[in-house]
């Protein structure tokens, strides 16, 4: 059995429950707890909290997770959600559209049959949609006015999205009757795309931009690829204003990578693994290339990934349905802490602050209508 989470005696004195993830929250309270003239003494150094107690007794007025934190719920009934970003305020896609929640609340920003990617600045979403049936496009919406721009049209397939202040950067199979994958840019002002890469020999996944470069990660499937490399995962990059690529990484046979997040001085990827069991990594190198170094092991199906200015954060999905986790992990290595568990196949995860909160936010469900959005940590 995992961790329980029991409320305090003046919670169990109204008729609360004893333990359970799903205990309910308890009425008045915040997010982060509280105190009450009227509550008793929690066990969490003395101090008087309102509501539940985790089981490293955080004062829990949200949800007690059976990993022992406090969890809240941003959203919920959303449909397959699976990206989320940070930045003015909280950012997801879902199966039909670019969802956003500030202050004033829930809103769509923007519909989208099928959104890939999606990245935030201070004045707009940029998103790429690839339904199934064509065309992808690349697209942006102003946060201010909700007025949508077609950046690139009639592509093939597109994903992936990132932005600096001039341009967007975004994965696509161009419609000119090829079938690789390129990496492409084009101007937030509009404009014609550039293919900064065209790729030969598999597929790309993952997407990282800082003040010089482009960052990516190719798998070379099986069997062999083009140039005899089997189920390897490449980590490249190429300068933002085009030119020759450079190879950082050649990843272990028989792993699928699909996110990548960087730093000032690193890039950071999870692994999953092709084959039956635990044996993904989550991985870390230099931008300038070199050896890689394993932070955590043992992931069975990681999807998510983010970073602060100390730590490491992944989703994984792990073996079937509600057996997801969070977890973070020291940028230097380290045991790893599970902040959340029990989860519905959790997917995106940011971290940092909105300028209102700051916390570890994911998306998770695969239900057509109970997908959520979630936060631990918050403050």
């Amino acid at each position: 059995m995992g961790p329980s989470c029991q409320p305090s005696a003046g919670e169990r004195g109204s008729g609360a429950s004893d333990g359970g993830e799903d205990a309910p929250r308890s009425s008045g309270s915040s997010s982060s707890g509280g105190s009450s003239s009227g509550s008793s003494t929690s066990s969490s150094g003395g101090s008087e909290c309102v509501g539940y107690l985790c089981l490293n007794g955080v004062c829990c007025s949200d949800t007690c997770n059976p990993a022992g934190t406090c969890v809240t719920q941003i959203a919920s009934g959303q449909k397959q959600p699976a990206i989320i970003v940070l930045n003015s305020g909280i950012f997801w896609t879902t199966t039909g559209g670019i969802m956003g929640v500030d202050v004033y609340g829930e809103t769509m920003l923007a519909a989208s049959s099928a959104p890939t990617g999606l990245a935030v600045d201070s004045r707009n979403a940029y998103w790429t949609d690839s339904p199934a049936n064509g065309p992808a496009t690349v697209n942006e919406v102003s946060l201010a006015s909700g007025a949508t721009v077609t950046l690139v049209s009639g592509l093939v397939s597109a994903k992936d999205v990132a932005v600096d202040s001039t341009s967007a950067y975004f994965i696509a199979t161009a419609s000119d009757g090829g079938s690789q994958d390129e990496i492409m840019s084009v101007p937030l002002a509009g404009g014609t795309p550039t293919v900064l890469f065209t790729d030969v020999c598999g597929r790309l996944s993952g997407l990282a931009v800082d003040s010089s470069n482009v960052y990516w990660m190719e798998h070379r499937g099986m069997p062999a690829a083009c140039d005899g490399t089997t189920g390897a995962v490449l980590l490249s990059s190429v300068p933002k204003a085009g030119g020759t690529p450079t190879t950082l990484v050649v990843g272990q046979t028989d792993d699928w990578s699909t996110s990548l997040a960087e730093d000032s001085a690193n890039l950071y990827w999870a692994s999953a693994a092709q084959v039956n069991g635990p044996t993904g990594e989550l991985s870390t190198v230099p931008k300038t290339g070199g050896a890689p170094t394993t932070l955590a092991s043992g992931l069975r199906s990681p999807r998510g990934i983010a970073v602060d200015s100390a730590n490491v954060y992944w989703t994984d999905d792990n073996t079937g349905a509600e057996d997801g986790t969070v977890t973070t992990v020291a940028k230097t290595g380290g045991t790893p802490t599970t902040l959340a568990s029990g989860l519905d196949n959790p997917l995106g995860i940011a971290v940092g602050s909105t300028g209102v909160l700051t916390g570890v936010l994911w998306v998770e469900g695969s239900s057509p209508v109970y997908g959520r959005v979630m936060a631990v940590g918050l403050q």
